[in-house]
């Protein structure tokens, strides 16, 4: 059976009862320059799939057993990965959350999930990583451009407003620090106990 009947792929339970013909297509032999993934039954059944230029793993795999094809399918991930920015984090996510740890903030994979149930996730989507234990999913580019509109908006505030009422914060700080008079400090009866 192919997983390709359509554009969007069928879900696994489908393609499991008869939805396509049979490809014998290698991940390593593209067909009309696509490259295609293949997973083979341990009873000689082969199904396959695109393979988009941008994946950074090829999910083909041989011996499957039969019972096993359907979960296959629904957990197959075309994925590419982009790397974020290592800052000093602190989270609850880890063990020890009150010591900041360096991890990649902001960091995104571009995932493809052939046989979701929901068929908008069966097409390329971006997932943004902000923090530990934080994401952004299932972007299309139309919320991509939103997202990015709404940190840089984020960013100018971060920069024009909130980074210049610190550095005025830190100032007069010092300024009322230096003014205050020391208070003495009132010395309260000692009372023995009886």
């Amino acid at each position: 059976m192919s997983t390709t009947n359509s554009a969007a792929g069928p879900t696994a339970p489908a393609l499991l009862q008869g939805g396509g013909s049979a490809s014998a297509e290698s991940a390593s032999s593209p067909v009309g320059g696509v490259r295609r993934w293949t997973i083979t039954t341990t009873d000689g059944r082969k199904y396959s799939g695109p393979l988009g230029s941008w994946a950074e793993e090829d999910p083909s795999e041989t011996g499957v057993p039969p019972g096993s094809l359907a979960r296959r399918l629904e957990d197959l991930t075309l994925w590419a990965a982009f790397p974020g920015t290592s800052i000093a984090v602190q989270s609850k996510a880890f063990e020890d959350w009150e010591t900041p740890v360096e991890h990649p903030v902001m960091r995104a994979s571009l995932d493809c999930y052939p046989y979701e149930e929901d068929p908008a996730r069966r097409v390329p989507l971006l997932n943004i990583e902000l923090a530990p234990e934080c994401a952004v999913i299932d972007l299309d580019p139309a919320r991509l451009a939103a997202f990015l509109t709404a940190m840089r908006a984020q960013l100018d505030l971060l920069e024009q407003v909130a980074g210049k009422a610190l550095v005025e914060a830190r100032e007069e700080w010092e300024r009322i620090r230096e003014d205050r008079q020391p208070e003495p400090v009132a010395k309260l009866p000692c009372v023995q106990g009886r």
